[in-house]
């Protein structure tokens, strides 16, 4: 029988030597956009995906084999990290949650337009955005009491809610995309797939062909191919169940998405923002 201890430990040498391979890659990656006068990298998306979260990754500075990032606490205004490194590249990061995003919004579509930031990393997580507060589902305003399962049927129309939320922001941002003047790239950035593994088909067609993919598709039609373009990676930037704000737990973990598959899902994320930086200055 294999020895259990040993298997842990070849698992967390995996995970070591594939963040230093991500640290290397950010490095890299800070060295080819240096300059004070290249545009920041732009962070947004609904509340509760993990924004913050994805800054400290690509600022360089957060380590999950020992921190605890899955602790959600609200952003209440904008924030600002450098890429790796390299103070002169920026990460900027704008609140998603609807009653902080409305005084940032205005003056982030207006900076889109006019091609301040180099690309916009759109971070969505398939409906799956954390709910914050410390109530309990019930006594959330989409939970229905009654029915054999109302506990999974919030859930099922939470996300729902939360997909048509991620949409919605894509085409508030779509139009300032087509209007930037400078050569543009967007980042679909689809986390949390710890949760939603098993469902990956139905992710798949919702970012690809769905209501998402299509205002996707109508964004690249309206730019030419030199001057917009748009990839899409799905990962994990943490490992933790889906829960309420009372810490009921409403989905647990996709059985065998593991360490293992999460790391590597972030070493995917940070190889296609390399590439889109090399597409900048093709």
């Amino acid at each position: 029988m294999p020895d259990p201890t040993s298997a842990v430990t070849t698992a967390l040498k995996w995970a070591w030597d594939n963040w230093d391979v991500i640290k290397k890659r950010l490095a890299e990656l800070a060295g080819l956009v240096k300059g004070p006068t290249d545009r920041p990298i732009l962070i947004l998306g609904p509340g509760g995906c993990g924004k913050t979260t994805l800054l400290h990754i690509l600022a360089g500075d957060r380590d999950w084999l020992r921190d605890t990032p899955w602790v959600y606490t609200e952003s209440i205004g904008e924030e600002r990290k450098p890429l790796g490194d390299d103070p002169s590249v920026q990460v900027v990061v704008t609140p998603g949650q609807p009653h902080r995003a409305h005084t940032f919004w205005r003056d982030v579509q207006a900076d889109v337009s006019a091609g301040k930031y180099r690309g916009v990393v759109l971070l969505t997580a398939f409906g799956y955005h954390t709910l914050s507060g410390s109530s309990p589902a019930k006594a959330h305003p989409l939970y229905q009491p009654g029915g054999r399962q109302p506990t999974a049927d919030f859930l099922t129309r939470f996300v729902d809610d939360r997909r048509a939320e991620e949409v919605r922001v894509l085409r508030n941002l779509a139009p300032h995309l087509r209007a930037c003047p400078k050569p543009v790239w967007l980042l679909t950035v689809v986390a949390k797939q710890d949760l939603w593994a098993h469902e990956q088909a139905a992710a798949d067609a919702f970012y690809r062909s769905g209501d998402f993919g299509a205002v996707v598709a109508e964004l690249a039609a309206g730019r030419n191919a030199a001057g917009f373009r748009h990839e899409l990676v799905f990962g994990s930037l943490v490992i933790a169940n889906f829960e309420s704000g009372a810490g009921e737990v409403l989905r647990k973990n996709a059985a065998g998405y593991d360490q293992r598959a999460q790391v590597g899902s972030v070493r995917r994320l940070v190889e296609v923002i390399h590439r889109l930086v090399e597409w900048e200055g093709r």
